[in-house]
């Protein structure tokens, strides 16, 4: 297969299984000889904050000298952006390769009389195979969807398991109420492995302690850690643990939280605190309060449910009072819109409001968002745009110079964005490539545009 066959493919396999539980990806998984068994892992699962925690981890235990395989969702731009070597996205030609010999297999079981696995099971499957086949010492595996029976749940013995915040999100599947999704997310929690947890509620964390009980594994909970935040603004977070003190550029409250649930699972993994600190210093994580740079600068944040939304406008309202802030926003239509605009306009920074319509066909409209939205603008501005880039450049002109553009309420539109900006960027560099050809040089003294 070709790599895009090999994405036709995927997305032409169905999302979900008929069948409940793991059974499936065990037969997929036993056919290339469990390669998940040989490697040790880190497994990770939560509502808010489990790719960032991901990132940390992963980027200490690179640090550390470890040789590292990362897989993690959804993509933003590209799907070789799920499975990554020590921070490297595979290549489109190994991606398509692993994809055909899981295809193999898949088809195989299917013929077979047993289910065709399913979307993130083939892409789960894949990532097993190349962290193997690139001899990987220790793998970072976010799970999808849930836990208990997420594909990424037949690790038999992570050498920790690592559970984020828990928010109410994906509810159809997981439950209707914070103690149900727990118990969905609590399922990754294996006997006697150490499980960490990072900043949650009273009643969820009943529900961690209660599991980790049943299946003797020392719980471990990342607030419990003395820590002091020094510093927490759009340079980055400073924070103190003992003597050390972490920095990154990442920002925001909820990235606080994400760093220390990173830091107290690097301790129970054993990683030296020098290279924990080298570590976070050098993590990385794209659509996640990313900056990118310009005039006005740009704050993309995917921000896709209530509690994501609460933590930026909490931030929003601590940093960016008194500024020029552009609200650029879209999401999904199955999402709680209405919570999220809550969360993010309340007594917010923002002065005015630019929807932007994404490609998918599951986003919302312009209309669906402004019969959403009236009840919180107040009296900000709106527009909608029909595009992401009719909303980028409309916000471009109504945003001063020395202010801000905040995308966010969907991964789907901080997707679309950056692919915008890679696009952009590879033309600047063709531009500029052009313009060092021997003949197509401006000439000397004459400055460009005026020719």
């Amino acid at each position: 297969m070709t790599y895009p066959e090999s994405i036709a493919w995927l997305e032409g396999v169905s999302l979900y299984s008929k069948k409940d539980g793991l059974e499936n990806m065990k037969r997929l998984m036993e056919r290339f000889g469990d390669p998940q068994d040989r490697i040790p892992a880190v497994h990770v699962a939560g509502t808010n904050g489990k790719g960032t925690t991901c990132a940390f981890l992963e980027s200490m235990l690179r640090t550390s000298g470890k040789k590292t395989g990362l897989f993690t969702s959804p993509h933003l731009v590209r799907y070789t952006e799920r499975i990554r070597v020590n921070n490297q996205e595979i290549s489109e030609e190994d991606f398509a390769r692993i994809a055909g010999r899981v295809r193999e297999q898949a088809e195989s079981l299917q013929a077979e009389g047993i289910p065709h696995p399913t979307f993130f099971q083939l892409l789960t499957a894949m990532a097993f195979l190349y962290f193997e086949e690139q001899q990987t010492d220790v793998m970072v595996i976010e799970t999808g969807l849930g836990g208990r029976l997420d594909a990424t749940n037949i690790l038999k013995k992570p050498l920790v398991s690592v559970i984020t915040s828990i928010s109410l999100d994906h509810m159809s599947v997981l439950g209707n109420t914070l103690p149900a999704i727990a118990g969905e997310k609590a399922g990754i929690i294996k006997p006697d492995c150490p499980v960490v947890v990072g900043h949650n509620s009273p009643e969820v964390m009943q529900v961690f302690t209660d599991k980790a009980k049943e299946t003797g594994s020392p719980l471990y909970e990342a607030d419990t850690v003395p820590s002091q935040v020094l510093q927490n603004d759009e340079s980055g977070i400073s924070l103190q643990q003992g003597n050390m003190i972490y920095r990154t550029s990442l920002c925001g409250d909820y990235q606080v939280d994400n760093l220390k649930t990173a830091l107290a699972a690097a301790v129970r993994i054993g990683i030296p605190y020098r290279d924990m600190q080298q570590g976070v210093r050098k993590t990385q994580w794209i659509g996640r309060m990313q900056w990118i740079p310009g005039r006005p600068r740009m704050l993309l944040e995917g921000a896709h449910n209530q509690e994501g939304a609460e933590r930026l406008g909490v931030w929003s309202r601590e940093h960016l009072q008194g500024r020029d802030v552009t609200l650029v926003f879209s999401a999904l239509r199955k999402k709680d819109v209405a919570s999220i605009l809550n969360a993010l306009l309340t007594d917010s920074p923002f002065v005015r409001v630019i929807f932007a319509k994404m490609q998918d066909d599951s986003g919302l409209t312009g209309e669906e968002f402004e019969a959403i939205a009236k009840d919180y603008l107040g009296t900000r501005p709106l527009v909608c745009a029909d595009s992401v880039t009719e909303a980028l450049k409309t916000a471009r002109e109504q945003t001063a110079p020395d202010g801000l553009i905040c995308c966010c309420g969907s991964l789907y539109l901080v997707g679309e964005i950056l692919a915008e900006l890679e696009e952009a960027a590879k033309n600047d560099a063709a531009r500029r490539a052009r313009r060092r050809v021997p003949g197509n040089r401006v000439k000397k003294g004459i400055r460009r545009g005026h020719v």
